[in-house]
């Protein structure tokens, strides 16, 4: 599966998709965009770390969504639109 995302959001996910990123390949950075692939048989694990992600550094006590968490949440349903 392709995924394109700003170039401002994926430096975001490189940032803060601590486990996601693992499942990335074939990054190819453009103007103001990023492209890259998650294999298909990888895409269940990676919107499981996608999730874990989330959790360990987009929330507080892990029942509280702070900022970081929101803009994750947000490039989390960027990338899950583009299925």
């Amino acid at each position: 599966m392709k995924i394109e995302l700003s170039t401002v959001d994926y430096d975001f996910f490189l940032k803060y998709f601590d486990c996601a990123i693992d499942s990335i390949c074939n990054v190819e950075k453009k103007e103001n965009t990023v492209v890259f692939e998650v294999d298909n048989k990888d895409l269940v694990s990676f919107e499981v770390e996608m999730s874990s992600d989330i959790i360990h550094n987009g929330m507080n006590n892990q029942n509280t969504v702070n900022e970081i968490g929101k803009r994750m949440y947000l490039i989390y349903d960027t990338i899950i639109d583009q299925k």
